[in-house]
């Protein structure tokens, strides 16, 4: 696999659910699953972002496993997998990442949609996004600093300060899923 793929290709799942009031059990407002980075971190400490992260191999091995790729294709110092593989590759690494950064495991029937991949000089962003019917619990994990839950209006209105290049991943996802894409 072509190290720079990796190296440049991020994951990021932007996952919505209904916040409920306690008092009343009626619909408050829809907020974003997010995770805060680890004090150790080297990119940007504390920052608030959405779970992700970079491709790794172990990603490309379920399209190993359905036929997708070769094994010769894996082991290939100059594969480059194509955009398709890309983004089936990036929706198992969404999967993996929301387990390990907000504790979080993705059910099997989980309808996630893609959305175009963000380039921004040297990387490549593909985000997923999906709407829950209930808001679950979420639990800081090793790799995280800390999780919370944003109310979408303030990520549509840009109030919130976020790693370099969550907050217009998320704003496109909400706009799809507002959309119903």
């Amino acid at each position: 696999m072509h190290k720079e793929t990796l190296k440049n290709t991020i994951a990021r799942g932007v996952l919505r659910a209904p916040s409920i009031r306690p008092d009343t059990g009626e619909f408050f407002c829809n907020e974003i699953a997010a995770t805060v980075r680890p004090p150790w971190s080297k990119q940007e400490p504390g920052a608030i972002a959405l779970a992700g992260g970079k491709l790794e191999v172990a990603d490309f091995h379920t399209l190993l496993e359905l036929g997708l790729i070769t094994e010769e294709q894996l082991e290939d110092p100059d594969f480059v997998p194509s955009q398709e593989l890309r983004m089936r590759a990036a929706k198992v690494a969404v999967a993996r990442e929301m387990n390990e950064e907000l504790d979080f495991v993705l059910p099997a029937d989980m309808d996630w949609k893609g959305l175009k991949p963000i380039v921004n000089g040297k990387y490549e962003t593909i985000p997923f996004y999906a709407d829950l019917s209930v808001k679950p619990d979420l639990a800081a994990k090793a790799e995280s600093g800390g999780t919370l839950w944003i109310p979408e209006t303030t990520i549509v209105a840009g109030q919130i300060k976020m790693l370099a290049g969550n907050l217009e991943v998320s704003q496109a996802a909400i706009m799809a899923m507002n959309l119903g894409l």
